[in-house]
């Protein structure tokens, strides 16, 4: 049986705490190797590592860039995309795309 990929909205949520990212407490925070966990899980981390890969975080966690392309999904800031946008990878299934009308 094939296995179901995650519902979009899945990666909308911090994958340790499962609370929905936002703007202050709950930032998604990007860490070096690729993975997104909210700033308050990563100030709760024992060890300064990913806890899913265990890559060392070696930055000071203020200092970690926000996944702003999050935020903008959760709507912790505006979107700011151009009046068109053309998506030639999701071209009918991307909500988020502006497409002109025919």
């Amino acid at each position: 049986m094939p296995v179901q990929a995650p519902q979009w909205t899945e990666f909308l949520l911090c994958p340790i705490c499962t609370q929905t990212f936002e703007e202050t407490v709950r930032r998604p925070i990007s860490l070096g190797c690729g993975h997104t966990v909210c700033k308050m899980c990563l100030n709760k981390l024992h060890r300064k590592a990913c806890p899913f890969d265990q890559t060392a975080i070696s930055t000071d966690i203020e200092q970690l860039p926000v996944n702003t392309a999050l935020l903008q999904l959760v709507g912790g800031q505006e979107l700011e995309l151009p009046a068109l946008l053309h998506c030639y990878v999701c071209v009918w299934c991307c909500p988020l795309h502006i497409y002109p009308s025919t």
